[in-house]
């Protein structure tokens, strides 16, 4: 995936002046206003809802914050807070939300600290060291992981410009939160140390957030130090929030003091999960305020057509993931353009000429119909391709020669051509009728089957059931259940 490189610097300050940017100073007094204690009381009750549904009195769900579905963007600016807003520590002034684009030069420090500050190679509109100094000059709100030349916080900004196409957490996010009701693998329901990383906040605290910063705070702070360069860096911010993130929830020992895990000494660098989950929500509104404040609705419309060219040109390479990646950012480019039309609360709206309310109309009727093409199918078979490795149960003798052969025939009519072989792995287990004598009306074992996919072997665990007519001395109508859970042959 090449980084898109459709407009000069120039052009990006020119449109910061713009009547976007007139209307869009207004949207921090606004936001300033809503008080904190309606988000705590917003998110606990939801986590609340969530704890009392899965059992889990610790958990709490990061969807509400991240999404950017209209339903969680409503959501979000209905339970937005000031607390950030009125404490930056950016350098830009108490309003953060007037930050403009322009070329920073890095610190002295960082230039000490950090190779890249000293590079002047181009890096779309700005240079390497250009980057450094913008990402230091992020406002902390939003950004508080600082300074970025620290060990801990290094992974969180994209110090390679190919963060997308390199970061195989992305993709291997991606390719893990296919289904519906399916866990995200890498984000497992867990405190343990594996799913967080440590930072350091431009307070000089140090501590533990969600893994997803690696990703979402990498992209995003590239789409702020150079946007019309980076705007794939904001749809794949987007719609890694939107779709992998509103899958994923967090056990912790505390949720009011951060205390992420008691017995490995892990804490968060915020007061409590809900100055994270704060900071979290604005940055969700900036990433949009931003965009329509630099980003024009012809270069929207550009990457949408992208998004067009490249989706089924990747399904017909077989490259499902990256299908699935663009689908994401098609989505996300529809979202954005939505804020043009003044439907996204929370962020401001802007003056837009007739013919550009048609391209951003257009934008999302075409998103929709890539999402109603595509979305399925490649949801499907991205899951089915992305089959895990587990050892197969230990096979036993089968219960009877009959009892191997009506195995055999049925997995070679369920599975054809791709049937390897099937085996017992438990026995029979009988079946009783509820009424004296108790009779045996039917008996079931679990079976594995192995059969072939895609060039591999993969196995499946199911049920053989048998029926009896006659209190069990013979059985008919005998069945192979099936299933979706399907393995990689060690």
């Amino acid at each position: 995936m090449k980084t898109m490189r459709i407009l000069a610097a120039a052009l990006a300050l020119a449109l910061a002046c713009g009547t976007a940017s007139a209307q869009l100073n207004k949207l921090g007094k606004k936001i300033k206003d809503k008080a904190k204690d309606k988000v705590e009381q917003t998110v606990k009750e939801t986590t609340q809802k969530a704890a009392d549904k899965t059992g889990v009195s610790s958990a709490v769900s990061t969807a509400t914050s991240s999404s950017i579905s209209s339903t969680d963007q409503e959501e979000n600016s209905n339970s937005s807070s000031s607390s950030s807003s009125s404490s930056s520590t950016s350098g830009t002034g108490s309003d953060v939300w007037v930050w403009e684009w322009k070329v920073y030069e890095p610190s002295d420090q960082a230039k000490a600290n950090l190779p890249m500050a000293l590079k002047q190679e181009k890096r779309g509109n700005l240079t390497q060291a250009e980057y450094v100094g913008a990402w230091e000059h992020l406002p902390t709100d939003v950004f508080p992981y600082q300074p970025i030349w620290e060990e801990q916080n290094a992974t969180l900004y994209s110090i390679d410009e190919n963060l997308v196409e390199k970061n195989p957490f992305v993709e291997e996010t991606i390719k893990n939160v296919e289904g519906s009701d399916i866990a995200v693998k890498v984000y497992k329901v867990a405190n343990t140390p594996a799913n967080w990383v440590k930072v350091k906040t431009a307070s000089g605290k140090t501590g533990y957030v969600p893994k997803k910063e690696l990703v979402i705070n990498a992209l995003l702070a590239d789409f702020f130090a150079d946007p019309t360069n980076n705007l794939k860096s904001l749809m794949m911010a987007k719609g890694f929030e939107s779709y992998t993130c509103s899958k994923v929830t967090h056990k912790q020992d505390n949720l009011d003091t951060g205390e992420v895990n008691r017995s490995e000494g892990m804490t968060m660098p915020f007061p409590s999960w809900w100055g994270y989950w704060d900071m979290l929500t604005l940055r969700s509104q900036w990433g949009y305020n931003y965009a329509v404040k630099n980003i024009p609705v012809s270069q929207l419309d550009e990457f949408m057509t992208e998004c067009e060219t490249k989706i089924p040109a990747l399904i017909k390479s077989g490259d499902y993931v990256g299908a699935r990646a663009w689908l994401l950012m098609a989505g996300a480019c529809s979202n954005v353009s939505k804020v043009y039309l003044g439907e996204t609360k929370g962020v401001a709206a802007v003056n837009i000429t007739p013919e550009e309310k048609a391209t951003v109309q257009s934008i999302m009727q075409r998103n929709e119909k890539l999402d109603k093409t595509y979305r399925e199918d490649v949801s499907n078979a991205v899951w089915e391709n992305n089959i895990a490795v587990k050892e197969m149960p230990t096979e036993i003798a089968a219960p009877s020669t009959s009892a191997q052969a009506d195995l055999d025939r049925l997995a070679k009519a369920q599975f054809g051509s791709s049937f390897v072989k099937a085996y017992f792995f438990r026995g029979w287990d009988l079946k009783k009728d509820d009424k004296w004598p108790y009779p045996v009306i039917g008996r079931v074992a679990e079976v594995v089957v192995v059969f072939t996919k895609d060039g591999q072997k993969v196995w499946q665990s199911l049920m053989l059931r048998q029926t009896s007519s006659n209190k069990g001395q013979s059985f008919t109508n005998t069945t192979l259940g099936t299933t979706k859970q399907t393995y990689k042959v060690p």
